[in-house]
């Protein structure tokens, strides 16, 4: 079973407060003409083309009146964690692909459940008991990539199974570039071994597709389009890493500093939690100007602890000159070890750093991500929101405050100007 919120972001804003119903709203990084766009309500996608990614100027050339919101995350985290609860009465295996969509599995049951019925409760109980005006599509498979494609089918509020029986009407009604994972770079090598359809898809031998898709991922073409799983496989974590577009661009090293040592932290503290280590550091700057700065350091010694990590990343960050500012900053973690493997030094006091680092750690797990926070990132909230993107479910589980999705029981009234 696939689900997928739907308008996940604009919709949450609109459960949260009813006088936003019904209207075109949009939820961007930021409310400026500049702003990206990260959701739009049903009503807005209906009034006008508004895509993910449109900047705010331009959706507002489409819909003069579209209501601009900056995102909360705090709703969109308590969301995810309500559906995901709920989730959980029906199977033991529910896996977060993002923050609006879960995969649920059901094999090995006893007696096999009715899906369909299941579905159908879990959307009645979604308006019951976190929103009335949440909705969600639900795809039914044999494999994840099947119910991916039943949930896609039909937006918003679908219910569509792809089996045995139906899988052949399915394809025929489907372009290539409707399978998830099929570009149209991917469309042009199909069409150059005489694929021009998921139907001559499904038909192709694997010589040919392997052909198609230049190796062995044309193997798994063939057997996911016949119901086979071949994608839940838990690959090996290769990098941690952050990156932010800044409202206001960075133009001393005070300011961009402050907002590295943030995305430092949020990528450390994951990193810890994962039980890493990093040898290398990427820091990666765009420039007002168009231009970018970017550089690797590798160190000697696995970096473990926040600490030693953000003094790295200044090091660096120091040899840019800012003589353009500063608009989008970026960082990674590398070169991965886990930490139960690390061959201390008999000639630092690496151990005495490492125990500090897992202390820090443990207090942020109980009383949250700012349970202590660095003095130099004190005042980065008027440079610094908090934000989740769709596809990284890293930074979802963060403390949650305990809130309800239900109607306000006090309304205020918006005013012209902030509609």
């Amino acid at each position: 079973m696939h689900i997928d919120f739907n308008s996940c972001f604009a919709s949450i804003e609109q459960q949260a407060n009813p006088l936003l119903r019904g209207k075109p709203v949009v939820v961007a990084a930021y409310a400026s003409a500049k702003g990206c766009i990260l959701a739009a309500s049903r009503e807005a996608k209906a009034m006008g083309k508004i895509k993910t990614g449109m900047q705010v100027v331009e959706a507002k050339k489409l819909i003069p009146n579209l209501i601009v919101l900056e995102p909360d995350s705090m709703k969109y985290r308590s969301a995810h964690h309500a559906l995901h609860n709920l989730l959980l009465e029906y199977t033991p295996k529910v896996e977060p692909k993002s923050i609006d969509e879960f995969v649920c599995h059901f094999q090995n049951f006893k007696s096999p459940p009715n899906l369909k019925n299941i579905s159908l409760e879990i959307k009645q109980r979604i308006k019951d008991e976190i929103g009335d005006w949440l909705t969600v599509s639900i795809g039914l498979g044999p494999n994840r990539f099947l119910a991916k494609q039943a949930a896609i089918f039909k937006k918003p509020d679908g219910l569509e199974e792809i089996n045995h029986t139906n899988y052949l009407d399915y394809y025929s009604k489907m372009k290539l570039t409707d399978l998830n994972g099929i570009s149209f770079a991917n469309e042009n090598r199909l069409n150059w071994v005489g694929i021009y359809s998921v139907l001559d898809l499904y038909k192709a031998d694997v010589a040919t597709l392997k052909r198609g898709f230049g190796g062995i991922v044309g193997y798994y073409w063939y057997l996911r389009l016949r119901g086979q799983e071949i994608d839940d496989v838990q690959h090996d974590r290769s990098m941690f890493g952050s990156m932010y577009s800044l409202s206001h661009p960075a133009k001393t090293l005070a300011e961009a500093s402050s907002i590295l040592t943030k995305l430092v932290e949020k990528a450390g503290v994951r990193m810890q939690k994962d039980s890493y280590s990093a040898r290398s550091l990427s820091l990666w700057l765009r420039l007002n100007n168009k231009t970018y700065f970017h550089e690797t350091v590798t160190s000697k010694e696995p970096l473990f602890s926040t600490l030693q990590i953000i003094k790295q990343a200044n090091f660096i960050l120091k040899k840019y000159n800012f003589k353009y500012p500063v608009t989008k900053i970026s960082f990674s973690l590398s070169n991965l070890q886990q930490t139960k493997s690390i061959q201390f030094s008999l000639l630092e006091n690496t151990q005495k750093s490492y125990d500090l680092s897992q202390a820090v750690y443990k207090i942020k797990d109980k009383w949250g991500q700012y349970g202590l926070t660095l003095a130099n990132m004190v005042n980065t909230k008027q440079y610094y929101k908090d934000f989740i993107g769709f596809g990284n479910i890293k930074d979802i589980n963060h403390l949650v405050e305990k809130q309800s999705f239900s109607s306000q029981p006090v309304l205020e009234e918006l005013s012209e100007e902030a509609w």
